[in-house]
């Protein structure tokens, strides 16, 4: 349930991070919204539904994050 919670806050928090300091393009930043609403959809399919919205999320975080921030944002040391 914890890693749920994380991974949708993570979507969420790095998706708003996107759009106020990204320099991604307005139809990246449409298309990774409109991916990450359908992330949500998927728990539409059950118990094997939400494993699978889970993973996307993970995977969608990670990609918006890496396109936001510089693909090593998760290794660096401040």
């Amino acid at each position: 349930m914890f890693l749920n919670l994380f991974v949708v806050v993570l979507l969420l928090v790095v998706l708003v991070f996107c759009w106020i300091v990204g320099e991604q393009s307005l139809t990246t930043k449409l298309i990774f919204t409109g991916i990450a609403v359908l992330s949500f959809g998927l728990c539409l399919l059950g118990d094997i539904g939400s494993w699978l919205a889970l993973a996307a999320q993970a995977i969608l975080a990670l990609v918006i994050g890496g396109t936001t921030f510089g693909w090593d944002w998760l290794s660096r040391r401040h």
